[in-house]
């Protein structure tokens, strides 16, 4: 935007797009600010709220832009026209419908013509907004607004990696909302080997390593296991096969 002075001393710290087309700021500057209509000067540390037409033509340099979601994160798609010298790449997120769009990350280069960023800070089953504000030496121009969503995350114990295994493997599990877990290792009798897990989990894949050894810490020897998940309302059971 046209300026004198320290145009901004932050970033804006909220962004919207109207229906319309129009791009919504809030944020602070100090110094001169001029959006075009006149020049605001500060008296130290001061707000900002403005409505910006946005140039369409800029917007065209952004050749494709789309997410895909998934239970543990959404995956965001650019494409640039090749001539254009992108120098970061602001990624705003909002929540929902109707809330506000925030800066959730600034990647700067390790791009040419196409742009990906998987933000796995989101929450499964959830709805999100997304553009992204490519940088180069003209300014920032944004892309349309996208929607993807989270898919539903579900309790689930998968097949340990390697199996048959020797003498260590890795037993990997799901849960789709904190809470009590526990993985317990038994032999054929149904007999406690190992508790690898007896505690409170957030959210997502969790990944869990068996040495082979029991709770005393001893070797155990060759033979068919078992692995039990408890989460919630779910149980699962999965078989393992040591070789030595």
């Amino acid at each position: 935007f046209p300026g004198s002075g320290a145009v901004w001393a932050a970033w804006p710290s909220e962004i919207n797009l109207l229906p319309s087309g129009e791009l919504v700021l809030a944020g602070q500057f100090d110094g001169t600010l001029d959006f075009g209509n006149g020049v605001l000067t500060s008296l130290g540390y001061d707000m900002f709220v403005a409505r910006i037409d946005i140039d369409v033509s800029l917007a065209v340099a952004i050749t494709a832009f789309y997410a895909t979601g998934t239970p543990t994160g959404v995956a965001l798609h650019a494409k640039f026209q090749s001539n254009l010298d992108v120098a970061s790449v602001n990624v705003y997120r909002a929540t929902g419908t109707t809330d506000p769009f925030v800066r959730i990350t600034s990647v700067v280069n390790g791009f040419e013509s196409a742009f990906e960023y998987v933000d796995q800070s989101i929450r499964p089953g959830k709805t999100y907004r997304y553009m992204i504000g490519v940088v180069d030496e003209d300014g920032e121009f944004f892309s349309p607004v996208v929607e993807a969503e989270s898919s539903a995350l579900r309790a689930e114990l998968l097949q340990n990696v390697p199996n048959p295994f020797n003498p260590r493997t890795t037993i990997s599990f799901t849960v789709p909302e904190r809470e009590a877990v526990s993985l317990v290792v038994f032999d054929t009798r149904g007999s406690v080997v190992r508790v690898l897990v007896a505690d409170e989990m957030d959210f997502g894949r969790h990944d869990v390593v068996w040495d082979g050894r029991n709770d005393a810490g001893l070797e155990v020897s060759s033979g068919v296991y078992y692995c039990r998940l408890r989460a919630g309302a779910f149980v699962g059971t999965r078989k393992m096969v040591l070789l030595k």
